[in-house]
Parts: C-alpha cells; structure tokens; sequence
C-alpha cells in the first residue's frame, strides 16, 4: 500500500496522464509556479543586497527585471514544451493518420501511447482503420466473387434506371457490341437505345417501357448495330425493381437489373436450321409422293402431299392410327398380319389397293413400306403412297376403249406415215363398205399430197387444194378437222366430219395418223332444213324476226354507205282473232298463208317481207324514193286487202292497218326503226282500222304516257289509291237488294279519276292484274264480312275476273284461302266470267268446276256478245246469266235487241238460270224486262256505284235487305 506521501505524485501523473483539460492545468500551474518560486527566491536574495546601498538598490531593480524576464521565459517555455508533448504531437500524429486513410492506407498502426482524450480518441481510430481494413477486404473479397460470378454469367450483367443512367454495365459488354463498358457507364439509356437496329427500337422501346410501369421482368430479343457497323442478334432479361412510382423513384426513374447476351451466332443457326428444314420440308412436301412415318401404328409425321392425299389439314394426321388410311377395320387388320411380318425381314413392300379418303370415299393407290430398323417394324418404319386413281382410270378408260372402237358408230381408220391403212373398226366397214381385210394396206384417199392430187381426187366433190391444206396443217400442228367428200365401195359419194389427228414418239417424230370420220349427209341435209326453219316462218315460209332482223341490219348498213332511204312497214291485219273464233285456227292459218303470197306479190323482188308471229306481218322497203315511195307500196298493199280471200269455201275479207317509218328520218337504229313503225300501226288502228300512217314524233307521247300510268298503278295499291264501289243488284218487282257488283275505280293524284276501260287493259298487259285481280278479292270478301259486323247483310258480292286471270287458271286455291282469311261462306261470293273468256280458253270447263268445287257461284257476264256453244254451256256449272248493257239501252223501242234480251231470258230459264240484267236506267226498260220474266237488275234506275258507307247508310235499315 502507498505511502499518504506518494500519493500526490501519482495523483497528479494519473490527472497529466489521462486528462487533457488536467494537463493543461498542470502545465499552466508548472510553467506558472516553478519560475514564480524560483524568481521569488532570487528576488529575496536580491532585495537584501539591494538593501546595502543605492548601487545595489539600483543593480537590485535590475535583476528583478532580469530575474521577471527570465520566469516569464522559463514559464512560457515550460508552457510551450507541454503543450507540444501532450497536445501537438499528439494531434499531428492523428492528422497523419486520418491523411493515411484518406488515401486508403489501412495497414499502418496509429503510434499514439497517451491515455487522454486524444488517446482514446486514437485508439478509437485504430479500431476504426481495422474496421475499414476488415471492411475493404470483404468488399474486395465479395467485388472478386462478384466479378467472378459477372465473368461466369454468358453475357453482359447491367443496372440502369429505366429512362435514365447507366449505372453499371460488365466489361462483357465490349465482347458484345465492340464499345467497351467505360463507355457506357458514363451514358444513358437513350445511348444504349441508339445503337439498337432502327427497325427493333420502337418494339425496344415500348418493352422496355412497359415492364418499368408494370414491375414485371421482361425478355426480348432484337438486333444491334455494333462499334464495327455489324449487325449482331442480343438477347435481354431485365428485372424492374418494382413498378414505376414518380414519388419513390424520382425523375430517375425505377432501377433495372438485367442481362444482355449475345445471341447472333444461335439466331443465325437457328435460321440456317430453319433453311434446312423449309428445304427438307418443301421438298417433302412438294414430291409426288405422301410419305408417312409411323410407330406403334400411330401417324408420327407426314408430308402435305400425303395430307392432300388423304384430304386432311397440315398435323391433323399426326398421333391418329393408320386405321383412318384403310376402308375398313378388317383391310386395317389384315395389313398386320401380312405385311408387318415382312417388314421384319427387311423386305420392301410394294403393292396397289384402295385406300379411304377423309370424306370416306376410296382411290387406288400404289403403297411401299420399309422398316426403319429390322426386326422391330412396330417401332418405326416409312411408308410411302402414290395415288394411281387416274392411271387406273386410264387402264379402265383404255379397256373401254378397245370396246368403243368397237360400238363406236364413228369409223376410225389408222394410217402410216405414207399414208397407206393399217388399222379399222367396224363402223368403218358399215360406212365405207369396205370389209378391214380389204382396206389394210390400201392408200387412203388423204394420200393425195404425194403429188397425185388431181388422180386420187378425181370422181369427188373436193377441191384438189383440199388435201394440200389438210396435210400442211397435219405438218404444223399434227391436228386436222373439217368436212371432206369421199367414196363408198360402191360408188356412192357422202359427206363425212372427218378429224385427223398425228401420233407423235417421244422424239416428236410423227409414226401415225388416227383418222376419226362420221357420215353427215343426212345430218346436213337436216341442218339445212334446220336454217331454213329457224330464218323462216313454218306457216308462210317467209322470213322470221331473226332472219328479217339481220337483212335489216345489212340494209341499214348500205343505205348508210350509198346515201340512200329505207322503209319499214308494219302491218297488222284487223280482227284477225274473230277468224279464228268463229271459223277455227285451221282456217286462219290458212288465210295467214294466202294473205302471206298476197302481200309478196305487192312487193318488188329485192324487198323482203316476213311474219313476226300471229297476224302481224313487216316489209323492209330498200332504196325507197322516201314518203313518196313508201306511199306507193302502201296503197298497193290498200288495194289488195279490198279483195277477197276465198278460204275453205269461206270467202273472207280482211283489212290491214299499216304502220310506216323511214330511214335514216324516224331513228337510225334498228329497233327503234321497227319500234316507231309499230307505234305508226296503232295509231292507224286507232283512226278505224284500214289505212296506214307514218311515223311522227308525237306519236311516242301516246306510249310515254301509257308508260307513266303503268308506273303509277303498280304504286296506286299501296297508296291507297285504288278503292271498291259497289252497284247494287235488286228485284225489279220489290226493290229488295239481292247483292252488289264490286267496281274497281283509280283516283290518281296526278291523273285524277282514272277510267277502268283505260288502267284494266294496262294491268292485264303488264301482268299486274294478278296483283291486282287479288287485292279486289280481299277487299271484297273483307268489306262483307264488315257490313255483317255493322248489321248489314248484303246476299251476294259480285267480283269480275278478267281475261288474264282466267286464262292463267289455278284461281281455286287463292279463291278459297282468300274466303278463308275474311271469314266469308263461299256462297256469298260470285264471280263473274266474261263470255269471251270462256270461249277463248281451252281449259275453261276445268277451271269453272274447280271454282264451283269450293262452293263460289258462277255468272257469265256480258251474255250474248260472244260466240256461245250451247252444248258447252250447259256443262259449265253456272247459276246465273247476265245480260249484257248492249242489249238493254235500246228496248224496248228496238225490236232486235228486245228480242236478243227475251232469248237470254228464256234460255236462263231453260236451264234454270238466274238472269240480271245490267245498265237498267228507265222504268220502261225494268217493265220489260219484268214482264218478260227477268225480275232482276242493275244499272243507275236502281243505284250508282257507292262508296261502302253509302251502301250501308242507304241500305242499312231496310228490312229484308
């Protein structure tokens, strides 16, 4: 234990020691105190010497300035000396050490022993540069195992911020694009970006883009530009480090960690493998043959052209059983027994039979196989198909042949080079005559090229320059086909179709000739009959529209040229039909034929006259001295038509309205010539019949406005302009009405109030009166049916059929679906048949009894204008007769038309008809007519035609009615 004595001193090392602030105290004490003692002393010294006199008084104030001077230097110098040991040294050798490792030097000690604060302070330092040391080592360590991870990775390792810097990039990189990586790590994306090929850099782009907003890692591959201007393939993984947030990421954008690999040389095998391939397989795919690889029986692989043999799509054969190839399971299976065994033993196989297509049906084809390893056919083998269908067909078509040639009725003869026969078939012995023993080995008559022309064609009709032509073109093109006179056996010469054809070897030497020939005399013969009839008339033999037509054309043509005037006549002969009426068909086509040769005799002999069908007959005046000429061809044509034909006994007279237009004045086209002079014809109809007119233009107004009304009906229906009114039918005796006439009437808003005489005939021309025809129908049948809901019951509807419905037939069905849509009993519905129609229809009785069939009653309008058998009047399932106006506005001051109404009347009564008698407009003439027993009528004494509503109003409260 120390001494109380010792103690101070170690106190006092221990505060110098490890205190800093107790050093400097101790110093400052020290420097302070020591001199201050030691001057004291000398000061005390002096002053007692001073004390002995002035001059030591004096040397005395000396010395103590000396003695001052001294501790003040002593102090400082204590001081000085103490603060370099314990403050200056110290922290020069910190500064020194803190320079050591700011140039990284870790491996030198920190040589600083005190234990103060500046002590501590180093020796926290020395712990520092170890951990530094420690620190750097292990980042060089991990930057080693890092670069030898990065030089192990195949390709160039990167961290970028997406938009933004480079921020790392492996030396790899220069292997790459040829830059090295100082390169880039001073750049930015967008650099990276320009070396990108331009065609790849908006796909780059938009990747890149995407898996930054995302998050998501991406891959892609493109093409750069290297630092030799070479195109080089890269592949890029990246792997964004989150998705883009402007907030965390800052303009700089999210970082991305990734790796770029160069990929040329795999890209550049890959298309080199893939030339392979698309070679291998167009060659595959484009043999004749389908190829097939199978296993297990299993479709491994095949080519297209086996795919199109088998009418499969490309891979739809691919894991399916060969089964599919085979017509059925026990052809399937018997392929494994017979032919899988040879296989094994390494035999080729090679046989023709039917396989199944997709759609199931069957072809031949030639089918070889060979087993890829010997012994183990199951485990692969090739197969190879070659569809034969068509040399089967060929086979086939060539056995039939053989039998055509001989059933052919065409001869076919085969010759040699020189000409000479050396094959026949039986047709040709049946048309030449000549048996095959005798015309093998003779010259045929085509062997007249050998300069003997003029003998071998002597005794035909062929011109000698014939045979010169036919074997010129056998020369030429080895193919000949014509008509040729030649000689039968006997003598007799014929027309024959005859086809020549060379037989080429494979060197293109002609070896045969295949001649194949026909007797067509007869069918010439026919041919000619045949022209005839189609440019001619069968009735009248006179030309036709086809022949007149095309002469004409020729004439227009030549008037053209030569400055001169045609004229076209139209000529229609009047009431032609009242012949055929009345005196049959017979004897109107014979009065066709007389007024045929009546008319030629008119016209000069280069004039052409001929018959467009039925009673219409057309002249082509040529070089015509214009209306003059015209004019006079005309009155000629006049005149004749005032003579008599004298037929069957019959002596008939017949007159002719005749239509005339001129060349080139009324049009220089063809139709419109023939047009204009039809137009002309009917407006000579129209002045009475009889005469002739030329053509003007205000002719063609007539047909624009029939053209305009026809447009306007076909819309009138669904306008609404077409309406009903209805005529009422009484009792003469009681007023009571016994039904009404349904009327149809057109309020057009253009034309205004349309006539029925003048829009009926249009719609039966036009064949809109079907349309039409069916509309009346409905609405008759609708509006009875209304009357009855509104406490009218009108007996009967009368509904007129005209001549074009009639004559179409088949109006039964429609009669009877229309009654059934209204509602409407079938005996409440008349329909009303015109006399003519009847008469002028062949199936009319037909007709009429399918009507009656369905339960609609009959009536025969405008009774007694016709030509009526009797005997066929009483068949017709009729009730009713009406009699016509025509005989009605006369009585009973007319004793002829009187008389004509009582036989109508008399004969309803015979056959127990009703008869109604229309146009009744005088009390004398209902007298008369009730007097003489017609008790039924209609006509303005009893009612005009009224809208529905009128009908209901007038008749509506009239008990009975």
């Amino acid at each position: 234990m120390s001494s109380p004595a010792a103690r101070p001193p170690s106190r006092l090392r221990s505060l110098y020691g490890r205190s800093l602030y107790g050093a400097l105290l101790l110093v400052v004490f020290a420097g302070l105190l020591a001199p201050a003692v030691v001057g004291s002393y000398l000061l005390v010294g002096l002053q007692q010497r001073a004390g002995a006199g002035p001059d030591d008084a004096l040397q005395g104030n000396h010395a103590l300035v000396l003695v001052l001077a001294l501790q003040l230097a002593v102090s400082l110098l204590l001081i000085a000396l103490l603060l370099r040991r314990r403050l200056l040294s110290p922290l020069r050798k910190l500064m020194c050490f803190s320079d050591r490792l700011a140039r990284g030097d870790f491996e030198t000690p920190l040589a600083l022993s005190a234990q103060d604060e500046l002590g501590r302070l180093g020796e926290q330092m020395e712990r520092m540069r170890l951990a530094i040391r420690d620190l750097f080592a292990d980042v060089a360590r991990r930057e080693e195992q890092f670069r030898t991870i990065v030089t192990q990775v195949p390709g160039a390792v990167y961290r970028v911020r997406a938009g933004g810097p480079i921020e790392f990039v492996s030396d790899e990189i220069e292997k790459i694009t040829g830059y090295p990586a100082a390169r880039f790590m001073r750049a930015t994306t967008e650099d990276w970006a320009a070396i990108v090929h331009p065609e790849d850099r908006r796909a780059y782009y938009r990747t890149v883009r995407d898996a930054a907003r995302s998050g998501a890692a991406y891959e892609m591959e493109y093409r750069i530009i290297d630092a030799h201007g070479i195109e080089r393939w890269v592949q890029e993984h990246g792997q964004p480090q989150g998705a883009l947030d402007p907030a965390l990421h800052g303009p700089e954008g999210v970082r991305v960690d990734g790796i770029i690999s160069d990929i040329s040389e795999r890209r550049h095998d890959e298309m080199r493998i893939e030339a392979l391939l698309a070679e291998q397989g167009a060659i595959l795919d484009n043999v004749m043959f389908g190829v097939l690889f199978v296993r297990q029986r299993r479709i491994v692989s095949s080519n297209r052209r086996c795919e199109a043999l088998f009418g499969y799509g490309e891979g739809e054969m691919v894991g399916q059983s060969t089964a599919i190839l085979y017509p059925n399971r026990e052809d399937y299976e018997r392929t494994s027994v017979e032919q899988y065994p040879l296989l094994e033993k390494s035999m080729d196989l090679g046989e023709e039979r039917q396989l199944r297509h997709r759609d199931g049906s069957l072809f031949w084809c030639l089918m070889s196989g060979c087993a890829l390893k010997p012994n183990r056919a199951n485990e692969g083998s090739i197969w190879v198909f070659a569809d034969i269908t068509e040399r089967k067909l060929a086979e086939e078509k060539l056995r039939l042949s053989a039998n055509v040639l001989e059933h052919i009725a065409d001869g076919v003869m085969v010759l040699d080079v020189h000409g000479r026969i050396v094959a026949t078939n039986p047709a040709f012995t049946r048309i030449t005559g000549y048996a095959e023993q005798e015309a093998l080995g003779r010259t045929s008559s085509l062997s007249a090229h050998g300069g003997s022309a003029t003998e071998s064609a002597a005794g035909t009709r062929n011109d000698p320059a014939l045979y010169q032509e036919i074997w010129r073109e056998l020369g030429a093109s080895g193919f000949w086909r014509g008509e040729i006179w030649d000689t039968r056996k006997g003598g007799e010469a014929y027309l024959e179709a005859l086809t020549v054809s060379a037989v080429r070897d494979d060197d293109g030497a002609t070896t045969h000739y295949v001649c194949v020939f026909s007797d067509i005399t007869g069918a010439r013969e026919s041919q000619i009959q045949l022209d005839h009839l189609a440019h001619h008339d069968p009735l009248t033999a006179l030309p036709n529209r086809l022949l007149y037509h095309d002469r004409l054309r020729h004439a227009m043509a030549r008037a053209e040229r030569g400055g001169e005037q045609l004229a076209v006549m139209f000529i229609d002969l009047d009431r032609f039909k009242n012949v055929n009426d009345t005196l049959g068909h017979h004897v109107g086509d014979e009065l066709l034929k007389q007024a045929a040769q009546a008319l030629s005799r008119c016209l000069r002999e280069g004039d052409t006259l001929a018959r467009l069908g039925g009673d219409e007959f057309i002249v082509l005046l040529e070089d015509v001295d214009g209306e003059h000429g015209a004019t006079r061809v005309a009155d000629k044509l006049m005149a004749m038509f005032e003579q008599p034909f004298d037929v069957s006994g019959h002596e008939l007279f017949v007159t002719g309205s005749i239509g005339i237009s001129l060349y080139p004045q009324d049009g220089c086209d063809m139709h419109i010539l023939i047009r204009n002079a039809d137009v002309a014809m009917y407006q000579a109809k129209a002045r009475g019949r009889n005469g002739y007119r030329f053509y003007a233009p205000a002719m063609s107004g007539d047909g624009a406005v029939r053209l305009r009304m026809e447009a306007l009906l076909r819309r009138a229906v669904e306008k609404h302009e077409i309406y009903l009114a209805y005529q009422p039918q009484v009792e003469i005796d009681s007023g009571r009405l016994v039904g009404v006439e349904a009327l149809l009437r057109w309020n057009s808003p253009e034309l205004g109030q349309v006539a029925p005489s003048s829009f009926i005939p249009l719609a039966e021309d036009t064949g809109f009166i079907g349309q039409l025809g069916q509309w009346v129908l409905q609405e008759a049948c609708r509006q009875m049916v209304a009357w009855e809901a509104q406490g009218l019951s009108v007996p009967k509807i009368a509904v007129n059929l005209s001549v074009r419905q009639f004559e179409r037939g088949g109006m039964a069905a429609a009669v009877a679906a229309v009654l059934g849509d209204a509602g409407l009993a079938p005996e409440r519905l008349q329909l009303e048949v015109t006399e003519s129609a009847i008469m002028n229809t062949g199936d009319a009785l037909q007709y009429v009894n399918d009507l009656h069939a369905i339960g609609v009653c009959l009536a025969i309008d405008d009774f007694g204008t016709g030509y009526s058998s009797l005997a066929y009047l009483k068949q017709l399932p009729v009730q009713t007769l009406k009699i016509d106006r025509s005989f009605i506005k006369d009585i009973p001051q007319d004793p002829d038309d009187g008389a004509i109404a009582i036989a109508i009347i008399q004969l309803g009564k015979s056959m127990n008809l009703s008869v109604i008698a229309e146009g009744v407009e005088r009390e004398e003439q209902g007298a008369f007519l009730l007097a003489h027993g017609c008790n039924l009528a209609q006509g303005y004494l009893y009612g005009k035609p009224l809208a529905h509503d009128e009908i209901l109003a007038r008749w509506g409260g009239t008990p009975g009615a």
